[in-house]
C-alpha cells in the first residue's frame, strides 16, 4: 500500500459520508412549516406521555408552579427536536458535535428529569400512591447519615450523574474525542433540564432551605461525569 492509498478513508466510511450528505440535501428541501409541525408535534407527544402519569399519580399534591415546570420541560423538548430535525449530515464520529448530538442529550436528559420524579417523588415532597419505592431505603440512610442537607445533595448527585452516564452512553461514539468547550455545552444542557425541578423545590416551603444543596449535587454529578469521560479519552489516546 503506497502513501496516497493509506491517506484515503475506508470505503465504508466514504460511502457513509456520501449517504449522509445526500440525506442532508434531501432534508433541505423539506418545507420549514412541515419541520415546525413535526418538531412541535413530537415534543408535545413525548411530553404528554411523560407528564400524564405525573399528573395522574400526584394530582392532589401538584400546585400551580408545576405547570410552569411542565411548560419549561416542554420547551426543552421543542428545542431538542428542532435540533434533531434540522437538516444536517447525520454522522456520529468521534469529535463531531453536530446539532444531532446536542438534540439527543437534550431530549434524553429532559426525559430522565421527569422520570426521576415518578420513581422518587420525595425529591419534590410529593405523596406517591405507590407505598413502595426502591429509593426509600437509600433516602432513609441519607437522612440518618446527614439529615435533609445530605439527602438533597446525595439525591441530586446520584440522579444527575446517573442521567449523565445514560445520556453520554447514547452519544458515546462522538465523545471519544472533543474539546472542553464541547463537553461544557453538553453538561450545560444536561444541567439546565434539572432547573424546572429546582424551581418546584424553591416554591415548596419544606424544601426551600435545602434546594440549593440538591442543585449543587446535580452540578457536581454532571461535572464528575464530564471529567471522567475526558480522563478516559486521554488514557485511550495515550495507549
Amino acid at each position: 500500500m503506497n502513501k496516497m492509498e493509506a491517506m484515503q478513508p475506508p470505503e465504508d466510511l466514504s460511502r457513509m459520508i456520501k449517504d449522509s450528505i445526500a440525506q442532508a440535501l434531501r432534508e433541505e428541501k423539506i418545507p420549514k412549516s412541515l419541520l415546525l409541525i413535526k418538531t412541535i408535534g413530537m415534543a408535545t407527544v413525548i411530553s404528554l406521555i411523560l407528564m400524564i402519569p405525573l399528573f395522574l399519580m400526584f394530582r392532589e399534591s401538584l400546585r400551580f408552579y408545576w405547570l410552569i415546570s411542565c411548560f419549561l420541560w416542554w420547551g426543552f423538548m421543542i428545542v431538542g427536536f428542532s435540533l434533531y430535525y434540522q437538516p444536517q449530515p447525520r454522522l456520529e464520529v468521534p469529535g463531531y458535535f453536530s446539532p444531532l448530538i446536542f438534540s439527543k442529550i437534550l431530549i434524553s436528559m429532559t426525559t430522565l428529569s421527569i422520570v426521576q420524579i415518578l420513581i422518587c417523588p420525595d425529591l419534590a415532597f410529593l405523596s406517591s400512591p405507590i407505598w413502595w419505592s426502591p429509593f426509600r431505603p437509600l433516602t432513609n440512610w441519607f437522612m440518618a447519615w446527614g439529615g435533609m442537607t445530605m439527602c438533597m445533595f446525595s439525591c441530586g448527585f446520584i440522579f444527575s450523574s446517573t442521567g449523565a452516564i445514560i445520556c453520554f452512553s447514547v452519544v458515546r461514539k462522538t465523545i471519544r474525542r472533543g474539546h472542553y468547550t464541547d463537553f461544557l455545552k453538553l453538561s450545560a444542557l444536561a444541567f439546565a433540564t434539572q432547573l424546572p425541578l429546582f424551581l418546584n423545590q424553591l416554591f415548596e416551603p419544606g424544601l426551600q432551605p435545602f434546594a440549593m444543596f440538591w442543585l449543587v449535587g446535580c452540578l457536581v454529578g454532571v461535572c464528575i461525569m464530564v471529567v471522567g469521560v475526558r480522563a478516559l479519552n486521554s488514557i485511550r489516546i495515550g495507549k
